[in-house]
C-alpha cells in the first residue's frame, strides 16, 4: 500500500513543458505528412496503372474467351452437319377425293397416294424410274421368260404384326383375275397362272413369253387372313375399304372429313416402327385432299399442309421465286399428245393430211405458251426409255404443209378455208377442262386456222357427272383431234395405246390406228427378252408412227412438287414413272432441320 502512494505521488508531480509539447506535436505532423505523401499521394498514379491493367487483363481474357468459342463453334461445324430431324408430322395436299382406302381400287391422286404410303408391292420403282424389290427380295426368270419366281423378304409383317407370305399374294392375285371383284384390268389376269412354291416362295406362269412382265408385279399385296372371308363382290364397300391394314412404312389412324368452308379429307397416318424398310424419320404423315389447284396454294399458304403436290403448272410458277418454298419438277413416264382419229369422218382419215398437219405444226411453239419450260416430246416412247437411234421427226415447215394440203385436194375457198368436193377441212378439237394443256390447245388451233382448217374447240369438264369424258368422248371416239396425256409405264411396250387389237371401244387406242408393220413390231417386242432385240422392234415401230401420223408428240409430262423450307422431301434429279413414286424414299423425309454429328 505505501508503494502504490509513493508511485502516485511521483506521477502528480511530472509536468509538461508548454514549448516542448508543440514542438513535438508539429514534428508528429510532419511526420505523419511525410507518411501520406510517401504511401498515399506518390502511389495514386499506381492505383490508375493498377485500373488500366485490370482493365487490360478483362479486355484480353474477353479476346481469349471470345476465340476459344469462335473456335469450338468451329470445331464443332466441322463434326456435325444441319440435316432432317427424326419426329414430327409431314402434311402433304394432293388433288382428287379418296372415295376407298382399298388399293385394288385406287384410281384418283389422293387414293394412290394413300395406297402407296399404307401398302406394299412385290416390286417397286425408284427415283431414278427403275424397277426394284419391294416385298421381293429375289426373282428368276425361267422357261424363256413364261415362268417368273418370285422370292418374298423373311421379315416383312402386316401393320397387325401377323408376317407377309406367299399367301397372301397368291390370294391378291385370285382377287385381281376375279370380275366379280370389279377390279379395273381383271381381264389382262385371266391367262396368268400362280402358285405357291413354299412359305416364301411364288411362281407366276404366262401363257407365252412376255417381257414387261416384272412391271405388272407393282399391284399392292392385301392380308388374306383379314379378307379371305369377304366375298370379292363385297370387297369394295367393305370395311376394309375405311379402315385399311397394309404392310407399308405408314399405318392407318383414322379418316377426317372436314366440313364448311374448307372441306376437305384427311387421312391420318402413324410411323410404322416394324417397317421391313426401316423406320421412317416421320412420326405421322396426313394427307390432305382438295378439289382444286386453287385449294392446293391456299392450304400451303396458310399453312394447313407443308407440301402440296400436283399443283396445274401455272400455280406452282408463283412458288418458283419464293424463298419460303422448295420447288420441284420432276419428270414422269408419261407424255401429252395431239391424238388424231384416224376412222374420223373429217378429213384425219387421209394420211397426207395427218402428214401435212405433222409438218405444218410448230410444237416447239405452242409448248412455249405453257406457263413453265416442258420438254418437247416427237415420240410415242420415252428416249429414257429405249434407244431410238438417230430417229427424228420432219421438220416444221408451214410452206410445205399448205403445198402438201394443195396437193391432196384440200384447197382454199375465198373465206380461206379449206375443202375438198365442197367438204371443209374441220377439225373438232377435244381436251379437258383445267387441264395445263389448255393454251397449247389454244396455240395449235391457231396455227390450224392459218393452214386453212376450220376449228372447233370443246373443252370437256370432268367435275361435272354430265360430261364424262370415258363415255361422251373415249369410248365413241367422238373427237378429229384430241389433246390428252397417255401414262406410258417404265416399259417401252406401249402396246395399248397403238396396237390394232385395242382401238375398241374401251381400248386406249384412241387414234384408231391400225398398221401391220407397227402391230408386228409391238407385238414381237413383247416375245423378245434381250434389250437390244428390243430396241430394234421399237425402232420399226417409231418410224411406222412417225409416217402415219396416228397422233403428234407435244411434251412430257412433270410432277410439280412445292414443299415448305425446313422440311426434306425427294431428291432433286429424281425421274418417276408415276408421281407415286415420289414416296419410294419416304422413310428419310422429314418435317425440320437439326445438327447431327458425322459419321467418322
Amino acid at each position: 500500500m505505501a508503494d502504490s502512494e509513493k508511485k502516485w505521488n511521483r506521477f502528480q508531480r511530472l509536468s509538461v513543458k508548454p514549448g516542448r509539447f508543440s514542438e513535438k506535436a508539429k514534428r508528429a505532423e510532419t511526420v505523419s505528412l511525410k507518411h501520406a505523401h510517401r504511401f498515399l499521394v506518390k502511389r495514386i498514379h499506381n492505383a490508375r496503372e493498377v485500373r488500366r491493367n485490370i482493365a487490360l487483363w478483362m479486355l484480353g481474357m474477353g479476346a481469349l474467351i471470345a476465340i476459344a468459342t469462335v473456335q469450338f463453334f468451329l470445331y464443332q461445324s466441322s463434326y456435325m452437319v444441319y440435316t432432317g430431324a427424326e419426329g414430327g408430322t409431314y402434311a402433304e395436299g394432293v388433288k382428287g377425293d379418296i372415295g376407298t382406302l382399298n388399293p385394288l381400287y385406287a384410281s384418283s391422286p389422293g387414293e394412290q397416294a394413300a395406297a402407296r404410303l399404307m401398302f406394299s408391292s412385290l416390286f417397286a420403282y425408284d427415283k431414278t424410274g427403275n424397277l426394284k424389290g419391294d416385298l421381293a427380295q429375289n426373282i428368276s426368270v425361267l422357261d424363256n421368260g413364261k415362268r417368273y419366281r418370285v422370292e418374298l423378304r423373311p421379315v416383312a409383317l402386316w401393320h397387325d404384326k401377323q408376317r407377309v407370305t406367299a399367301d397372301d399374294v397368291v390370294f391378291t392375285v385370285g382377287l385381281l383375275k376375279n370380275p366379280a371383284a370389279g377390279i379395273s384390268g381383271s381381264a389382262s389376269w385371266q391367262n396368268i397362272d400362280i402358285k405357291k412354291i413354299d412359305a416364301r416362295t411364288v411362281e407366276f406362269v404366262l401363257p407365252s413369253t412376255y417381257a414387261p412382265f416384272p412391271n405388272v408385279l407393282t399391284f399392292a399385296v392385301l392380308p388374306k387372313h383379314l379378307l379371305e372371308k369377304v366375298e370379292p363382290s363385297s370387297l369394295r364397300d367393305g370395311s376394309f375399304s375405311s379402315q385399311p391394314v397394309g404392310s407399308g412404312p405408314f399405318s392407318f389412324r383414322l379418316r377426317q372429313d372436314i366440313k364448311g368452308r374448307d372441306a376437305h379429307t384427311v387421312v391420318h397416318m402413324n410411323q410404322n416402327k416394324d417397317y421391313y424398310g426401316g423406320a421412317p424419320k416421320i412420326e405421322r404423315f396426313q394427307l390432305h385432299t382438295y378439289a382444286s389447284s386453287d385449294e392446293l396454294t391456299r392450304a400451303i399458304r396458310s399453312h394447313a399442309v407443308n407440301a402440296v403436290s400436283g399443283l396445274s403448272l401455272s400455280s406452282y410458277r408463283q412458288f418458283e421465286s419464293e424463298a419460303e418454298y422448295n420447288s420441284k419438277l420432276t419428270p414422269t413416264h408419261a407424255g401429252v399428245y395431239a391424238i388424231f382419229n384416224t376412222k374420223s369422218l373429217s378429213a384425219l382419215s387421209d394420211t397426207k393430211v395427218r402428214q401435212a398437219l405433222q409438218v405444218g405444226t410448230d410444237v416447239s411453239q405452242a409448248v412455249a405458251t405453257l406457263p413453265v419450260k416442258m420438254p418437247v416430246l416427237d415420240t410415242p416412247i420415252l428416249n429414257s426409255q429405249t434407244d431410238l437411234g438417230d430417229i427424228k421427226k420432219p421438220g416444221y415447215d408451214k410452206t410445205k404443209a399448205a403445198s402438201m394440203l394443195d396437193d391432196a385436194g384440200w384447197k382454199k375457198n375465198a373465206k380461206g378455208i379449206r375443202e375438198k368436193d365442197g367438204t371443209p377441212l374441220v377439225l373438232r378439237v377435244v381436251a379437258i377442262k383445267d387441264a395445263d394443256y389448255e393454251s397449247v390447245v389454244a396455240n395449235l388451233s391457231k396455227q390450224w386456222r392459218e393452214l386453212g382448217a376450220k376449228v372447233e374447240i370443246r373443252i370437256v369438264d370432268t367435275n361435272d357427272p354430265a360430261q364424262n369424258i370415258a363415255s361422251s368422248v373415249l369410248q365413241p371416239r367422238d373427237f378429229d383431234v384430241l389433246v390428252h396425256e397417255l401414262y406410258l409405264g417404265a416399259d417401252p411396250d406401249v402396246f395399248a395405246f397403238w396396237h390394232s387389237s385395242q382401238a375398241v371401244e374401251r381400248g386406249l387406242n384412241f387414234a384408231n390406228y391400225r398398221n401391220g408393220l407397227s402391230d408386228d413390231a409391238l407385238s414381237s417386242a413383247r416375245l423378245r427378252l434381250e434389250d437390244d432385240l428390243r430396241d430394234a422392234k421399237y425402232q420399226t415401230f417409231v418410224r411406222q408412227w412417225l409416217k402415219d401420223v396416228p397422233a403428234i408428240g407435244l411434251y412430257q409430262s412433270q410432277l410439280t412438287y412445292v414443299h415448305t423450307n425446313g422440311s426434306t422431301a425427294y431428291d432433286e434429279g429424281s425421274s418417276f414413272v408415276t408421281a407415286n413414286d415420289r414416296f419410294n424414299d419416304v422413310r428419310y423425309w422429314t418435317t425440320s432441320q437439326g445438327p447431327v454429328y458425322k459419321t467418322p
